[in-house]
């Protein structure tokens, strides 16, 4: 039977996949990139690491070579064969979920496009020779469907199916799928698949490895839970139905380039979502100015940009109107007891959307060891009858009081509350040289249209004060997060004695173990650079890329 050539060996087999499927991964080029990894710079440098002397002598390593002589023993291939001409073009694993109420019709599929044929076959042949002397393969009935021959298969634990057409290998849970997916072997594929435009629609390339999740596979059965459901369950289940089919699909991808991306992208129409959701979206697109504030040498990095109303009024939506006033009762009843009456409703419009917070070294020679933590939160100046920036202020200066006041017992005790000018900027700390670590110093402070939570005053200090910024485009990339392992593995190298003194005491272990367990983590992170974080927004589809650097590239 002719079957039109498809444009890749994951082309002809997503053209082979039914549309309604509930998930669908998709491995390629596995021996490509597994030759490209094993010859790049960074498993050179892991050979040469201790890490990499370990496992090379461990028990488990040793298993790997047993491995290859059990394949050349029991099914005549070696293991380079078996990623490189079996494995190495295309697989797919496919999942149907059964109707609502009957989980048994559930099907799977799995899809194999190998580069030598005869090998395939002479593979299975002889994998099911070797289940039929182990009884695992009960029966074996060879069965026809429009003109192309496939197999019943009965076992222990059921009856699976399979079809061997040239390179193509095809398992089943169920024959219905089979079937199926022998009419679609007799359709040209020549066009673009279902399954194919939507990893296509998503954003995913030609990856290591993609999931694609079909919303439209799990419609039925949540909306049967939504109309069962009663009580507060009900409502929140009606809510998210409405985001639910304005998902229009998912994907998760694994890329092995330079560097090892994970990503996860997320289609929808926008329009069918509510106005609060809606608006997230538009103030999550802009990059936030507090990457401009905060110190580029920090150990960690998250920032973003977050309409705190819309999420607000977007988590209300989840509950019933009873429950809505039952907690606008308890923040009335709490939160404006300290801001103030009718406060809230003044400062939820001028809070954000900037936020951030950050880690770094402390300052070397200076007092203490632990990393500085600096955070951030816009907040606008309100009107001249309600300030909400001093509101907002003042009630952290109250708390404050508070809390030193309930710690002391109501008299003069270790713990106090301080002020002091920086940068004609005034700064609130606490301080407990008792029993505070060494350089900690809880301060607080409004800077630049900011609310500053940090470690310590020197810390506050460490935020940039930066010009009024302009309205920018949307960028490519908005960068959410960083992560510097280099900085932290120079941070343990250069702090290691008062670290290990903390570590050996709070973990109840000794000096040397504590030495030793820091050692193995020095190994690891030497292997590594940088982690980031980004969004990529577009009119209907936003992509979260966690990218890992690794000191030395991948390929």
């Amino acid at each position: 039977m002719p079957v039109a050539q498809a444009a890749s060996p994951r082309e002809e087999l997503l053209h082979l996949v039914p549309e309604d499927v509930g998930f669908c991964l998709v491995l390629e080029n596995l021996s490509t990139h597994g030759k490209a990894l094993a010859n790049s710079p960074f498993v050179d440098q892991f050979r040469s690491s201790p890490l990499g002397a370990t496992i090379r002598n461990a028990p488990e390593t040793e298993k790997l070579t047993a491995l290859d002589q059990f394949l050349q023993k029991y099914l005549d291939l070696t293991a380079a064969q078996l990623c490189d001409e079996i494995l190495g073009d295309a697989l797919v694993v496919a999942y149907r979920p059964g109707p609502p109420g009957k989980p048994e019709e559930e099907e799977g599929l799995f899809l194999l496009r190998a580069r030598d044929a005869r090998l395939l076959a002479r593979l299975v042949e002889r994998i099911q020779s070797l289940q039929k002397e182990s009884g695992d393969l009960q029966d074996l009935e060879e069965r026809t469907y429009r003109g192309e021959k496939y197999f019943r298969r009965l076992e222990g634990k059921g009856t699976t199916f399979y079809c061997l057409h040239g390179p193509l290998f095809a398992f089943a849970s169920r024959e219905g799928i089979l079937r199926q997916l022998i009419d679609r072997l007799r359709e040209a594929n020549d066009a673009e698949s279902p399954v194919a435009r939507q990893f296509r629609l998503l954003g995913v390339g030609k990856s290591l490895a993609a999931l694609w999740i079909n919303p439209r596979a799990f419609d039925a059965a949540l909306q049967q839970n939504a109309a069962a459901a009663v009580g507060v369950q009900a409502v929140a289940l009606r809510t998210l139905l409405v985001y639910w089919k304005a998902l229009e699909g998912i994907a998760l991808s694994v890329a092995l380039e330079k560097d090892l991306a994970v990503s996860v992208a997320v289609r929808a129409s926008v329009e069918q979502m509510p106005p609060s959701a809606r608006q997230l979206l538009r103030t999550a697109e802009q990059p936030s100015e507090v990457w401009q504030r905060f110190p580029e040498d920090a150990l960690l990095t998250a920032a973003g940009r977050l309409d705190i109303p819309a999420l607000v009024e977007m988590v209300a939506e989840f509950f019933a109107p009873d429950a809505q006033k039952s907690l606008r009762a308890i923040v009335e009843g709490t939160v404006e007891a300290v801001l103030g009456r009718n406060m809230v409703q003044h400062i939820l419009p001028n809070l954000g959307p900037d936020w951030g917070i950050c880690l770094f070294a402390p300052p070397a020679g200076g007092r203490g060891w632990m990393p500085q933590v600096l955070g951030a939160l816009r907040v606008r100046p309100g009107s001249m009858s309600a300030p909400v920036d001093l509101a907002v202020l003042n009630a952290l200066n109250a708390l404050a009081t508070l809390a030193v006041f309930h710690h002391n017992g109501g008299q003069p005790g270790p713990l106090s509350l301080k002020s002091l000018l920086q940068d004609r900027i005034e700064v609130k700390y606490l301080v407990n040289d008792e029993q505070f670590p060494q350089g900690l110093q809880p301060a607080f402070a409004l800077n630049g249209g900011y609310l500053i939570v940090a470690s310590s005053p020197d810390a506050i200090r460490r935020f940039r004060t930066i010009p009024a910024q302009t309205a920018t485009e949307p960028a490519a990339d908005v960068l959410l997060l960083t992560l510097s392992l280099r900085g932290w593995c120079q941070f343990l190298r250069e702090r290691r004695e008062p670290i290990l003194e903390y570590a050996a005491a709070k973990n109840q272990v000794s000096k040397e173990e504590a030495g030793r367990r820091m050692d193995h983590l020095l190994v690891v992170l030497q292997l590594l650079d940088r982690v980031e974080l980004t969004q990529r927004s577009g009119p209907d589809r936003v992509t979260l890329t966690l990218r890992v650097q690794t000191a030395k590239p991948l390929r």
